[in-house]
């Protein structure tokens, strides 16, 4: 994932907060 920010599946750290 390209930082959706969902639960940390992101792979851009700091749009996964969530």
């Amino acid at each position: 994932m390209l930082g959706d920010g969902t639960e940390g599946m992101s792979t851009i750290p700091g749009l996964n907060q969530i």
